[in-house]
This record gives C-alpha cells, structure tokens and sequence, in this order.
C-alpha cells in the first residue's frame, strides 16, 4: 500500500525540529567567527570576511538539508514525525534532486510561504517544491530507511517449496524475492521430526543447509 502524503501541520512541524537543529550549527559557526577576531563583532573583520561567513552560513544550511536528503530521505526532524522523502517512483532522491528540491523550497517562502501553503489546495498534498523537485514527502511513522534506488513500498515475499520426504526427514527451499531486487535468493531447507516431546507431541526442527549439503 502507497503511503499517504504528509500533512501542512505534519510538515511545519518537522520544520521547526530542523530549524532548531540548523540554528544550533549555526551559533557553533558565530562562536568560532568571533574567536577569530579575538571577540569582536564578525562585521568588524571587513567586508570579505561578512562576505565569506555568510557563505559558509549557507552552505551549512544547504549541506544539512541535501546530505540528509540525498542519503537517508529523511533528516532528523522529518525521522522524529516519521515522514520520508520519495522520489516519484519510491526512492531515495538523489544529490540533484535534493540540491533543486532546497532552492525551490527557498522560492516557496519567499511569497510568505505561499509555495508551502499551496499543498492545502493541491489534489495530491504536494507544494511547490515538491512539483518542482519531483518529490513528495509521506508518511512512514515505522517504515526503516532505505538505500538510494530502493522502493519503500518494496517488501520481500517468501516461498516455501516442499521436496521430497525421506524417512521422516522432510527437505525443500525457501525463496525470499522482493521486487526491488534483481533476482531472488533461495535456500535449501531440511525439515527432522524427531521422538514424541512433553505431552506425546512431535517435535520438528527446521534448518536451512548450504546449497548441495543436504544431510
């Protein structure tokens, strides 16, 4: 089942997390600045020198956001209200995408934050930087995260192929495939009753064997 898209609410709220997160950086950035100008203000080091931390400030802000997008779909405030940032196929989206969803998302606040708000008018909960990126942030309270190129509705589906018996002694496989994967894996399995357990039950044990090692 797709997950659903987030909520304005949900999304705010992961926000204000980040906001505090990036805020924090940010203030370790002011202390190491004024260190270096022996505790004087960082616009009495010169132009070039407001002009380089700024850029420094920025990228900071933009490493925070694109790291974590482009390598866990999630930072640690979207991990804390369990959303996940998808591509439009499921995925983890890459450092592009992640790098074009952050200036586009800067666009969005610009008209008061009018690019965020637009998702309450949307049919499918996107804002504009999640139109513009290809992306949508949903809902995955309890979902791990994935590697990059991974579907997050993928989920691995086990088989179980009997085999012949011999006595007593049961053998088959097990194949375990999952659509996000080429191929599958496939494992023998050896499946012993041995004498009656507490109560004149069977007990059974069942294990998996090496390939060509079915003893």
């Amino acid at each position: 089942m797709t997950p659903q898209n987030s909520s304005l609410l949900r999304r705010f709220a992961a926000i204000l997390y980040d906001t505090l997160l990036v805020f924090a950086f940010l203030v370790i950035l002011a202390i190491l600045a004024n260190s270096s100008l022996r505790g004087e203000n960082v616009y009495a080091g010169g132009l070039v020198f407001v002009r380089v931390y700024n850029a420094i400030r920025f990228l900071v802000v933009f490493l925070f956001f694109v790291v974590y997008w482009s390598t866990r779909g999630r930072t640690l405030g979207m991990q804390s209200w369990g959303l996940q940032l998808q591509t439009v196929d499921g995925s983890i989206p890459s450092i592009s995408t992640a790098s074009i969803r952050f200036f586009a998302a800067i666009l969005s606040w610009i008209p008061f934050g009018l690019g965020f708000a637009w998702q309450l008018w949307d049919k499918d909960k996107l804002s504009w930087h999640d139109r513009v990126s290809g992306t949508r942030l949903a809902v995955h309270a309890d979902q791990h995260t994935a590697s990059r190129g991974q579907r997050f509705e993928d989920k691995p589906v086990v088989h179980l192929k009997p085999g012949p018996s011999h006595g007593g002694r049961h053998t088959g496989s097990v194949q375990i495939s999952c659509a996000s994967l080429q191929g599958h894996d496939q494992w023998p399995v050896r499946h012993d009753r041995h004498g009656a357990g507490p109560g004149g039950r069977k007990d059974s044990r069942a294990y998996i064997v090496q390939k060509g090692k079915q003893n």
